[in-house]
């Protein structure tokens, strides 16, 4: 959640279960190197980063993309699309992801960050959760630095911040927490221009209902839950 990044994010679920994964990052140019800088730094600090973390995240080359791709268990998921681009000094990767199932999606490791689950109910509607442990983040902060002490830095930090996640049902929306419903779609948008930004990525919980009658969905959750 870096003030100088934007990032959209759009799953589609189709009746049977399939689906795809539209990804978009951007970085502003200025702060790559800041960027690079930092995610160095958290490599040499947290043994689970290693040196191709610090490529995947900062290089913004397609060929770089792949080869990690390529490392990555990814059993019933394909990357269909992987495109960089620099635009109005931003610097941004866009890839398409396809897969079988969520469950597929969720075990290859490509939202990692955060819980997802997919839950079938008694009346054959489903539910989606998405939710993002943004607090647990804080607690590698340095000691006697919290987020409340932090939060006015911050708040500056993420004017250039911009993130869209959607979700695509494959059923009419029953009921959601969405800032806006377009169709089947479920749109939840968090930018710098919002007063309440920094409360609302504390507490970051997406949720949908969808009519999944007929449909041959199944049941999926991140690992660890």
């Amino acid at each position: 959640m870096c003030g100088c990044v934007r990032v959209e994010q759009d799953l589609v679920l189709q009746p049977n279960g399939s689906g795809h994964l539209h990804i978009v990052y951007g970085v502003k140019e200025q702060d790559l190197a800041r960027m690079r800088q930092m995610t160095e730094q958290m490599a040499a600090l947290d043994p689970s980063l290693a040196p191709s973390d610090v490529d995947w995240l900062t290089a913004f080359d397609s060929a770089v993309i792949r080869r990690e791709w390529d490392k990555m268990d990814h059993d019933g998921v394909r990357l269909d699309d992987v495109v960089t681009e620099t635009r109005d000094g931003w610097k941004y990767m866009k890839a398409k992801i396809a897969f079988e199932s969520l469950q597929h999606l969720l075990d290859c490791g490509v939202l990692s960050d955060g819980h997802i689950s997919l839950t079938r109910g008694p009346g054959g509607q489903f539910g989606y959760q998405q939710t993002f442990d943004i607090m647990g983040a804080a607690k590698s902060l340095p000691r006697g630095v919290d987020m409340a002490t932090i939060q006015p830095v911050l708040t500056m930090m993420m004017r250039d911040f911009h993130a869209r996640l959607a979700v695509q049902a494959p059923g009419n929306i029953l009921r959601s927490n969405a800032d806006r419903v377009e169709g089947r779609k479920a749109i939840w948008e968090y930018s710098g221009g919002q007063n309440d930004l920094m409360t609302r990525l504390q507490n970051i919980d997406i949720r949908m209902m969808f009519d999944g009658r007929g449909m041959t969905i199944s049941d999926a959750r991140s690992s660890g839950r």
